[in-house]
Parts: structure tokens; C-alpha cells; sequence
């Protein structure tokens, strides 16, 4: 019967019912058995239900494809569960491509905890009621990492950590706005405060600050380690864990952007600082934020993050030897390309970032650019 009604959803035109349009979702995510899925499984409550749905004879077929269709869009089959080990797994969002939602990890240990756990998804206060974690943990301030630490508040009485030098962005909604908007930037001040509201953005009253020097090991040596890594925000930490020599990176920059530094409280020196110190670590299998899960290749990904830099420096020097205006640079792009075909507020946004990421540049070729500053890094890039 399960069947029956999958079938009958897959052939539905998308165009005919309002299920293809709910909060943007796509028919193609309902064309496949996800009770067969072993990382995809529609969860008791909602296969009941559908269930339900199906049995009721005298519902309209169109109510009830639309109830199935919103049962299924707030399952929690959405996010993408993968068992890393024992006691890590890492929740992935429904969409990668959103900028303001990212994977985290679940850790059941005692205590239980969760880093950067905001795919986005309804499902996740699901999984936070389920759960129940002692312990909600983010790598740094930025909303994508941030967001879910509202629904953290309501649905756990987990204690909350914070990065300390990212606190005052925690605190004070204004704060935040402040210090990532550019100077007199009315409109990347609007969209910023759009983004932080839409995406659940909570003053933290109560919570507790950590750094490099604070012991999460729970009286179990090879547990969990900070590792500081800022740069891509004032605070911005990993996580690394010895026995099993897994390193969950944060935002250290490994998707297919590269390291991001489009903030003014962004510190590019510190960045590269951080990947270098990243490399020093023995890891068999690397956890990202947007990036995935690398398990080959780990050390040349993190080379790859370096190169990224280094060639932005590059292309920098290189337009401004021919004599191209800062703008022309800014516009042609440094890490979003070029932005001419954007409409507004989207355009400023992109082109605010990445002058942002040129004045950072720029900093660094005037105190003697990247080579000069860690030379160990053009052994580590000549052959790559």
C-alpha cells in the first residue's frame, strides 16, 4: 500500500499541486522508496500517518498527496544521517547549496553532544527532542553554525558553548550587524538583519565561553581537543579526536569556495595560520561543515586550501601590476566571480564580500604577501 502511494506521488506534475512549492521543495525528492533507504527513513510517526492518510477513502486524492507530501517534507529523512563511528555521526542538510544551513556532528557519549548541528530541516527539533543533549556546541558565531541554537533553548536543557572571542556576536543582534557589514552599507545591513531573523537568530543569555585551553575530555583523555583556528571568525575553533584521529574542520574551507574571509572581523594571516596547524595533526578522516566527509587525500585537500589563497594573491598582484582599478578587481571577483548578472540585494552582498576579501589581500601583499610570511608554504604548493 506504501507503494501504491509512493507510485501515485512520483507520477504527480509538479505544476498541479501546491506540494512542489513548499518551502521551495522539488517533486524529484519524493521519487524514491525511502523506507528502503538506510540513510533515509521516514520515521514511524510520519509513515503512520501516511498510513492513515492512505486508508481514508473518502479524502480527496489532492488533499491527500499535499498532507503526505508536508508529512514527508518535515521528516527528519531530509538530512542525511551517516554513522561515521561508534559514537560520531554527521547530519548533513537536504540542501547543500544554502548558505545558511550547514552539516554538524552528533556525538553519543556521556555526555551527549552536538556541534553545529543546523541542517535547516524542521526535523532537527526532532532529533533535539529525541536526543535530549547535554551539550550544544558551535565552531563559530555565523548564522549557518548559530541557528539552530534556538531551537537548542526551547526543546533541550542543554548547556550552550560559545567560541569566546565570538560572544560579543552572540549576545546583541546589533553587534553582529555591526561588525559584518561594510561602512555605510544600508543594504547589506537590511539583508543581514532579513538573514538572522529568517534563520532563528537568538540573543544567548545563558551560556558557557570556550577556547583552545577548556577540557572537554570527560575524564577520558582521548575524547575531544580543541584546536584553535580562527580567522574565518575571531573565535573559530576545531574539533579533534585522537583515538579515532578524526577532525571535524568547521569552516576551515575545504568546499568548492575555498577559504572565506568576506567579513571585516574575518583575519586572512590567522587563516592560513589555522590550516597550517590543521596539517600538524595526524587524521585518517576529515569532517566538514559544507564540504563532506574526506577520508583520502586529506592532507593535499587542506594543501588545496592554501593554493586557493595563494592564487587569489596572485591574480591580485597580477591586475594590479596592469593597472586595473580596485573596483574592476572587486567586480570581476575574488571568491564569487563575477557579479554584473545579480540583481539586488544579492549583487551588493557578493561584491561587498568580496572587497572585503581584497582588502584582506591586500594587507597581506603590502606586509609581504603570503610566501613571505610563511615560507613554509611554497615547499608545501610547488608541486601541487
Amino acid at each position: 500500500m506504501m507503494t501504491n502511494l509512493f507510485d501515485i506521488i512520483d507520477i504527480m506534475k509538479p505544476a498541479q499541486y501546491p506540494i512542489n512549492i513548499i518551502k521551495g521543495i522539488n517533486i524529484k525528492h519524493l521519487r524514491c522508496p525511502l523506507w528502503m533507504d538506510s540513510q533515509k527513513v521516514v520515521s514511524p510517526f510520519c509513515e503512520g500517518m501516511i498510513r492513515d492518510l492512505y486508508n481514508y477513502k473518502p479524502a480527496p486524492l489532492e488533499l491527500l498527496l499535499y498532507c503526505a507530501g508536508l508529512l514527508l517534507l518535515f521528516d527528519t529523512k531530509y538530512m542525511k544521517h551517516t554513522r561515521v563511528t561508534k559514537q560520531i555521526e554527521y547530519i548533513e542538510p537536504s540542501n547543500a547549496k544554502d548558505r545558511l544551513v550547514c552539516s554538524g556532528i552528533i556525538i553519543h557519549s556521556t555526555p551527549k553532544i552536538v556541534i553545529d548541528t543546523n541542517p535547516g530541516d524542521a526535523g532537527i527539533v526532532e532529533i533535539l527532542k529525541k536526543l535530549q543533549p547535554d551539550i550544544a556546541i558551535i565552531t563559530h558565531f555565523h548564522i549557518d553554525h548559530s541557528g539552530y541554537l534556538s531551537a537548542v533553548s526551547k526543546h533541550t536543557n542543554a548547556r550552550i558553548y560559545i567560541p569566546k572571542k565570538d560572544e560579543p556576536y552572540l549576545v546583541d543582534i546589533e553587534n553582529y550587524i555591526e561588525q559584518l557589514r561594510p561602512d555605510n552599507s544600508d543594504i547589506i545591513e537590511k539583508l543581514l538583519r532579513q538573514r538572522l531573523i529568517e534563520s532563528g537568530y537568538m540573543e544567548i543569555k545563558e551560556y558557557n565561553s570556550y577556547d583552545e585551553a577548556t577540557d572537554f575530555r570527560f575524564h577520558n583523555p582521548d575524547f575531544m581537543r580543541v584546536i584553535r583556528t580562527p580567522g574565518h571568525s575571531p573565535g573559530h575553533s576545531s574539533f579533534y579526536f585522537p583515538h579515532d584521529k578524526i577532525l571535524f574542520t568547521g569552516d576551515i574551507g575545504t568546499d568548492k569556495l575555498g577559504p572565506w574571509y568576506i567579513f571585516p572581523n574575518c583575519n586572512l594571516a590567522q587563516h592560513i595560520e589555522s590550516i597550517l596547524r590543521l596539517m600538524t595533526l595526524d587524521i585518517d578522516l576529515m569532517i566538514t561543515c559544507h564540504g563532506g566527509i574526506i577520508s583520502k587525500g586529506i592532507k593535499p585537500a587542506l594543501r588545496q586550501c592554501l593554493k586557493i589563497i595563494y592564487d587569489r594573491e596572485y591574480m591580485i598582484k597580477s591586475k594590479l601590476k596592469k593597472g586595473y582599478a580596485r573596483s574592476k578587481i572587486v567586480e570581476e571577483g575574488i571568491i564569487f566571480g563575477n557579479k554584473t548578472g545579480f540583481d539586488e540585494p544579492m549583487r551588493s552582498y557578493w561584491y561587498n564580500g568580496d572587497d572585503t576579501a581584497f582588502n584582506h589581500h591586500y594587507n597581506l601583499i603590502q606586509n609581504g604577501g603570503m610566501i613571505n610570511r610563511f615560507p613554509v608554504v611554497y615547499d608545501m604548493l610547488r608541486d601541487i
